[in-house]
């Protein structure tokens, strides 16, 4: 159990295989603190924040990003590569070698 983020995507990102959803994917890979975060139809990966008492949210982007995330949903498991803020792939089918830099920078946008 504990915290962690959940992530959607916008239609038309099209490196997400077809037939998985593009909402209620969970993950403790990036913050683990409750946050939201979308991807956009590009690949950018934007963190939402909303205001406290509604309003509109506020997107925040960290192009310093470089990142594998594991994200999971009810029934499916997805290996994000997040390079330069940007998701450049995602992968059913993974294991952990990557083959990419670990030197994972925090998010700090």
């Amino acid at each position: 159990m504990g915290m962690f983020d959940e992530l959607k995507f916008e239609a038309g990102f099209e490196k997400l295989p077809k037939g998985l959803p593009r909402k209620g994917w969970q993950t403790k890979d990036l913050d683990a603190a409750l946050c939201h975060y979308l991807v956009q139809p590009d690949g950018l990966l934007v963190r939402q924040r909303y205001k406290v008492g509604g309003g509109k949210s506020i997107e925040e982007i960290n192009p310093r990003l470089n990142a594998k995330a594991v994200i999971y949903d009810s029934g499916h498991s997805l290996l994000l590569i997040i390079q330069d803020g940007y998701v450049i792939d995602v992968r059913q089918d993974w294991h952990d070698d990557t083959g990419i830099d670990e030197g994972w920078i925090p998010w700090t946008p």
